[in-house]
């Protein structure tokens, strides 16, 4: 079930336009019915989890061009767990370029995502980007990340953890 659907060619985030040109994807799926072209200076804007928010992508029945300096900002809503794969963008006609990452892919202190590509499809995994007990500076804080990173995936508490936006705030919380 599409969330909007596009008959034609879509384009955002034209040079020609001056400032920047956002597209924001969230509970569903846009399927653009041609060519999609992505340029310099424009953000996607994609949410992932198992939040309510969550986007469903961008189907494309043509070709997708990404083009040097168009951005992927990524956030989160609700769970994720590493390894936790989504489609961000699929083109019939295939797809070219890359996204520059915001924030270089980090969405809280311990994991981000990383980009992967295929000739059809543009996905993110998350990863771990540091262990519990590597944002700590005391023994008891060591005990104590090293426990709650333990718990693992689908641990309520270890998601709360996982979820920490810095390491200072990380650094509190053990």
């Amino acid at each position: 079930n599409a969330l909007a659907h596009i008959g034609g060619n879509l384009a955002f985030g034209h040079a020609a336009r001056s400032g920047r040109s956002d597209l924001a994807i969230a509970n569903g799926r846009v399927v653009v019915d041609g060519n999609l072209s992505q340029y310099a200076n424009s953000t996607y804007a994609y949410t992932i989890g198992d939040g309510p928010s969550v986007g469903g992508g961008i189907a494309v029945t043509g070709a997708a061009t990404i083009l040097d300096g168009a951005q992927l900002a990524v956030r989160f809503d609700g769970a994720v767990s590493m390894g936790d794969q989504f489609v961000v963008l699929d083109a019939d006609g295939g797809v070219t370029g890359a996204y520059a990452l915001l924030n270089g892919g980090q969405l809280s202190a311990f994991f981000g995502i990383d980009a992967l590509y295929d000739p059809n499809t543009v996905s993110i995994v998350v990863t771990s980007s540091q262990d519990f007990a590597d944002v700590v500076a005391t023994p008891n804080q060591v005990a104590t990340a090293e426990g709650l990173q333990s718990l693992g995936s689908g641990n309520p508490l270890y998601g709360t953890i996982l979820n920490i936006a810095t390491e200072d705030e990380a650094r509190l919380a053990f």
